[in-house]
This record gives C-alpha cells, structure tokens and sequence, in this order.
C-alpha cells in the first residue's frame, strides 16, 4: 500500500511515523487498502488531518481537528475505524444472512 503524506507545514517526523502505523493498522483491518493519503494542514491556531483509504468498491475518508496535529491524527484515526466497523459490520451480516439462508434450504 502506498502512503502519500501532504503537509502545507513542518510536520514532525513522530506524528508522520504514528499516521504510517495508524493506517498500516486499519488497512489490516479493512484489507485489500490500495493506498492511502494523509493531508495535514492548518489555518491559524487550528490543525486538520484527514485520512482517506482507498480500497476496491469504496473510499473511508476521516477528518480530525484540534489545535495540535496529534489530537487531530486520532481523531482522524478514529473516524476511519469507526467507517471500517461498520464495513466489516455490514460484510459479517451478509455472511451469516448467506449461512442462515443454506442451513433453511437444506433443511
């Protein structure tokens, strides 16, 4: 998977290496993550990241804001993972829907 980072400010090389491990988890979690852009900017004392996961059929896209890029980053984390919940959350019921489904017709 491909990371790209953007940054319109000096990011400090800790915060860029915690959004490597941050989307190397979650792209575990989804699977089959193609690439990955992580945008940090800023726009006086305020701080934004966003996230955004590409995968095969759908794009996770999460923003986070704080007055530092660390807080922002989790909660840009954060927001994808609750995204990749509910897309393993809807997969895992079309699962068992599909089991349920062949256990009453070969009953």
């Amino acid at each position: 998977m491909d990371i790209h980072f953007t940054a319109r400010q000096d990011v400090s090389e800790y915060v860029r290496r915690r959004a490597e491990r941050g989307v190397d988890k979650l792209g575990r979690r989804l699977g089959r993550v193609t690439a990955a852009v992580v945008r940090f900017g800023g726009d006086g004392p305020h701080r934004y990241v966003e996230v955004e996961l590409t995968a095969p059929g759908r794009v996770l896209v999460g923003r986070g804001e704080g007055k530092y890029y660390g807080p922002a980053l989790t909660a840009a984390l954060h927001a994808i993972e609750r995204q990749v919940g509910h897309v393993r959350g809807a997969r895992q019921a079309h699962v068992r829907r599909e089991s349920a489904t062949r256990r009453v017709q070969e009953a």
